[in-house]
């Protein structure tokens, strides 16, 4: 589903016509290690940039995905829970 979304976008910025394909077949490697939050961070805002370009993005499964996964990431970054809920 994101790797769709990358191409659709750049297809839709590059207009490289209905011949192109996908550069390499994507494999799934689970990954294995803890997951870091800021990382997950940084690779969300990566994989938005380079997906956001075509007109659907906003209503995409991918864009729900990754605003869904930043949401987790925020929530696991250490002292989110102790913080305040309202500035004061």
């Amino acid at each position: 589903m994101l790797l769709r979304e990358n191409h659709r976008s750049v297809q839709h910025r590059y207009d490289e016509g209905p011949k192109a394909v996908l550069a390499d077949p994507y494999a799934f490697k689970r990954y294995r290690g803890k997951l870091d939050p800021i990382q997950v961070l940084k690779a969300v805002s990566c994989l938005e940039y380079q997906s956001c370009e075509g007109p659907e993005w906003g209503r995409s499964e991918a864009f729900a995905f990754l605003r869904t996964l930043e949401g987790w990431a925020i929530h696991a970054l250490p002292g989110y829970e102790e913080a305040e809920w309202e500035f004061r």
